[in-house]
């Protein structure tokens, strides 16, 4: 089985080798280290890392919050934060990118190595229920995510979990999912779905806001997935309250 390969983003060279080196001596791939944002995003879209284990604080115009926004964005690439930092501030704005978890520095091999494990675990279920799709609706319904199937607009599937929305399954079910996201955002999120529905090349994953049963505004992330749902094309989405 080929070892999973990790990008490591820290602008401390010592920090980022002795990383590197626990990595090696875990069995897992180094694909790069890079001290920079903009550079982790060049090597990120190249190398398609497994993982990114990322900086908060870098040196340069984007911090790792900035940068892991962008590479979940374009790439999907999942995130496990290194920090020194447990300042409200910083790990508010982290929670935006949904990472698999933080790391706080110094640390020693063995926290290293349950820290990526259970990441990578975690982002191969989701890849999996992905892959399998509506295809088993026993998995997606017993799920711990919050999961809905979109076609034509309307909600036509959603597990228990969806309630993380902030209606009932009976309010979420035939429900035009437009009207769930907030009015400023309703725009990009169709636009970006109408393209998706299309077959073309765009992210899966979106963030905006939404508007529950109480008119209350929640932050979520969706990622998605084509699928033929009932013999046609529908999307396959995974929520996660980011408020």
């Amino acid at each position: 089985m080929t070892p999973a390969s990790i990008m490591i983003v820290e602008d401390e060279v010592i920090v980022a080798e002795d990383v590197r080196a626990s990595l090696e001596r875990l069995g897992y791939g180094v694909t790069s280290l890079v001290p920079s944002g903009e550079e982790a995003l060049e090597r990120a879209g190249r190398d398609k890392p497994d993982l990114v284990l990322m900086d908060i604080i870098l040196s340069g115009d984007m911090d790792g919050i900035e940068t892991a926004g962008q590479i979940a964005s374009l790439w999907g690439i999942p995130i496990l934060y290194l920090t020194a930092h447990s300042d409200k501030k910083f790990i508010d704005r982290a929670k935006r990118t949904y990472p698999l978890g933080y790391l706080v520095k110094p640390f020693r091999e063995a926290e290293l190595a349950a820290a990526v494990e259970t990441g990578l675990e975690r982002a191969k279920k989701e890849a999996t229920l992905l892959a399998e799709g509506a295809g088993n609706r026993l998995v997606v319904e017993k799920a711990q995510e919050a999961i809905c199937v979109i076609q034509d607009g309307l909600v036509k599937f959603a597990n228990p979990r969806a309630t993380v929305l902030g209606w009932s399954l009976e309010e979420l079910m035939s429900r035009p999912i437009e009207e769930l996201i907030h009015p400023e955002d309703r725009k990009a999120v169709n636009r970006q779905y109408a393209v998706r529905l299309k077959g073309k090349r765009v992210s899966r994953i979106y963030q905006f806001r939404i508007v529950d049963n109480k008119a209350k505004t929640k932050w979520m992330r969706a990622s998605t997935v084509m699928i033929d749902w009932e013999g046609r094309p529908a999307v396959l989405a995974f929520f996660y309250d980011i408020t």
